[in-house]
C-alpha cells in the first residue's frame, strides 16, 4: 500500500510539473513550444486516471470505451449540426482527426467523465446528484476553457466565442454520460483522480484570467 501510495504522489507531482512547466513556459514567450505538447499532457492525464483507478475491470473498460464513442459521436453532431452547440471546428492542435474529431476529445470526454464523477462520489452519494454534480464540474472547467480555444489551436468558433447554449448543451450531454458512468461503476477509485481535474483548471483558469488582463478577451 506505501509503495503504491508514493506512486500515487508521484503521479500528483508530475500533474502539476507539466501544467505549472507550461504555465511559465507560455508566460516567459515559449508559447507554441509548450501549446504543442498538448497531446503529451493529455495522455499522462488519460495514463494517470488508469493508474489511479487500479485495480482495473473489463466492465470499466467497456464503460470507458461507451463514454469515450459518446463523446466522438457527440463532437462530430456538433461540428455537423450547429444547432446543437453553435458553429465551430476543431484545429491542428490536438492530433489525428476521425469524421472532423480529433481522437483525443473522445478520450478527454471519457476521463472528465470518471475523473469528475469521481470527485462528486466523494461528496454526495445520491447517483442522480452525482451525475448532476459531475456535469456541473465538467462546464465549470470548459468555462475556463472556451475564451482561448482558437488561441491554443484547439477548436474555433465562427461566431468567435462559444454561445450560451454550448454550456447548456455541454451540460445536457455529460449529464447523460455521467448518468451511465454512476450507475454501471460503483467503486470509488483514489481520491487523487481530483488532482487530474484541479491540474487542468489551475492552466485554464490561469490563462483565462491571463489573457483578460493583458490582451483583453
Amino acid at each position: 500500500m506505501e509503495r503504491f501510495l508514493n506512486k500515487e504522489y508521484l503521479i500528483v507531482t508530475l500533474l502539476y510539473l507539466f501544467q505549472i512547466s507550461a504555465i511559465v513556459g507560455i508566460s516567459q514567450g515559449y508559447f507554441n513550444w509548450f501549446i504543442e505538447k498538448t497531446p503529451l499532457v493529455l495522455g499522462l492525464n488519460f495514463l494517470s486516471l488508469l493508474y489511479l483507478s487500479r485495480p482495473l475491470s473489463k466492465k470499466f473498460f467497456s464503460v470507458s470505451f461507451l463514454l469515450f464513442l459518446g463523446g466522438m459521436v457527440i463532437e462530430w453532431s456538433g461540428i455537423s449540426f450547429s444547432f446543437i452547440f453553435g458553429e465551430y471546428f476543431y484545429g491542428e492542435n490536438l492530433g489525428y482527426k476521425l469524421f472532423g474529431v480529433p481522437l483525443l476529445i473522445g478520450v478527454n470526454w471519457m476521463v472528465l467523465v470518471v475523473i469528475s464523477n469521481c470527485i462528486s462520489k466523494r461528496l454526495v452519494s445520491n447517483k442522480i446528484i452525482v451525475s448532476l454534480l459531475g456535469a456541473f464540474l465538467m462546464v465549470f472547467l470548459d468555462f475556463f476553457i472556451e475564451p482561448n480555444t482558437e488561441r491554443f489551436d484547439f477548436w474555433i468558433w465562427t461566431e468567435g466565442e462559444a454561445p450560451f447554449r454550448n454550456f447548456v448543451m455541454w451540460f445536457v450531454f455529460a449529464f447523460l454520460l455521467q448518468l451511465l458512468f454512476s450507475f454501471s461503476i460503483k467503486a470509488k477509485f483514489s481520491k487523487n483522480t481530483v488532482h487530474i481535474y484541479l491540474s487542468q483548471l489551475l492552466f485554464f483558469v490561469y490563462f483565462y484570467f491571463y489573457f483578460y488582463f493583458y490582451y483583453g478577451l
